[in-house]
């Protein structure tokens, strides 16, 4: 099979907020082709603001018309936790894979609930840490062997494979 190219929307990644310029390298949609990739905030600016500091296609202040979006093939949600639930059903709704911050739900169950829609759906998921990889845009701090400090977190068990039997990639 060959291997997809994902097309990607990103739902909170309003670089007006000091948290979020300091998430977002410059390379993050750059080195996967930034044509592919969309954002979605809560105002219209802030939208249009991020798609050109990083060359995306489209901007939306609605993250339900990013997710409806046909040229969107996953969904990363990177808002507050509170909010997680209802974008990542949104997602799932719609039959898009999707990448959530961590943590996923406001407590287990809201967790375990969204795990089992995305397993039902059968969607691709992911809960990860955004920020983890910054280490090598220098853009949080390093360990004493060059990477951003982690922890043993145990087995995970939903990810996207470069190239695993769903041929997706996020390169």
């Amino acid at each position: 099979m060959a291997e997809k190219k994902l097309r990607v929307g990103v739902i909170g990644a309003n670089l007006q907020e000091a948290g979020e310029r300091r998430r977002i390298s410059p390379r993050w949609p750059r080195s996967t082709g930034s044509r592919r990739w969309r954002v979605a905030t809560s105002h219209r600016a802030s939208a249009e603001a991020t798609a050109a500091r990083f060359g995306m296609a489209h901007a939306f202040d609605d993250p339900r018309a990013l997710v409806e979006h046909p040229d969107v093939d996953i969904v990363s949600v990177c808002v507050r936790v509170p909010a997680h639930r209802e974008l990542v059903m949104l997602a799932v709704d719609a039959g898009k894979h999707v990448y959530c911050e961590w943590p996923l739900g406001r407590d287990t169950a809201e967790a375990e609930e969204l795990h089992r829609a995305a397993e039902t759906r059968g969607v691709v998921h992911m809960v990860g840490l955004q920020a983890r990889q910054l280490a090598d845009a220098g853009l949080c701090p390093r360990s004493d062997r060059g990477k951003a400090p982690s922890a043993r977190c145990g087995a995970p068990r939903s990810l996207i494979q470069p190239t695993g039997s769903h041929g997706l990639s996020l390169r």
